[in-house]
C-alpha cells in the first residue's frame, strides 16, 4: 500500500518514479539496491525493512552509503516504533 501512496504523491509533485521492486532482507542485496538507485535517482524512498535489533539490515546498509544520514530511528507509537 505504501508503494502506491508514496509513488502517487511523488508523481503529484512532478517527480518521475522508478520502482526498484521488493528487496529481500540481505545486506548485499540492499547494498546493490542503494548503489543502483542512488546512481540514477535524486531521492530514494524505502517502505518497510526497518526493525529493531540485529536484523535491521537497512540501517547497516545505509551506514555504508557515503553521505547518508539517519535523522531518527524509532518513534513513540505502535505500530511504528522501528520507523527510521
Amino acid at each position: 500500500v505504501n508503494q502506491y501512496l508514496l509513488g502517487s504523491m511523488a508523481r503529484g509533485l512532478g517527480a518521475t518514479v522508478v520502482d526498484f521492486g521488493v528487496v529481500r532482507d540481505d545486506e548485499a542485496a540492499l547494498d546493490r539496491l542503494f548503489a543502483d538507485a542512488l546512481d540514477s535517482c535524486d531521492v530514494l524512498l524505502l517502505s518497510g525493512g526497518s526493525s529493531k535489533g540485529t536484523k535491521d539490515y537497512v540501517r547497516s546498509a545505509l551506514a555504508r552509503v557515503p553521505g547518508a544520514e539517519v535523522h531518527f530511528h524509532g518513534i513513540a507509537i505502535a505500530p511504528g516504533k522501528p520507523t527510521m
